[in-house]
């Protein structure tokens, strides 16, 4: 949580210096939509709410270690391989969140 507070402060001093209550209203709506927008790119998703799809790119946690991934299926079975490798992920992650790769 300090690099969220780190995040929104530093976001908050590259803003243009204001002196009115109107534009200080307004950089406090900006800190908590920075600060909402950070902790929403950070969320994890529980596998009981939503599967990442098939063959997406996923960081994933299932209580043990964290790995990348991506959840397969083979049409019988449906299981979660680490990326770049013939492992897979044991047991199945409880978590996950999005990687954007670029």
């Amino acid at each position: 949580m300090n690099d969220l507070k780190k995040a929104i402060e530093k976001y908050i001093d590259d803003l243009p210096i204001s002196h009115t209550c109107e534009f200080n209203a307004e950089e406090n709506r900006q800190r908590r939509a920075f600060g909402a927008g950070v902790e929403f790119a950070q969320r994890w998703i529980s596998v009981d709410d939503e599967l990442p799809n098939y063959y997406q790119i996923v960081l994933a946690d299932n209580g043990k270690y964290m790995a990348v991934v991506a959840r397969v299926s083979d049409g019988d079975e449906e299981y979660y391989s680490i990326y770049g490798t013939d492992i897979i992920m044991s047991p199945d992650p409880i978590k996950w969140r999005p990687i954007e790769l670029k």
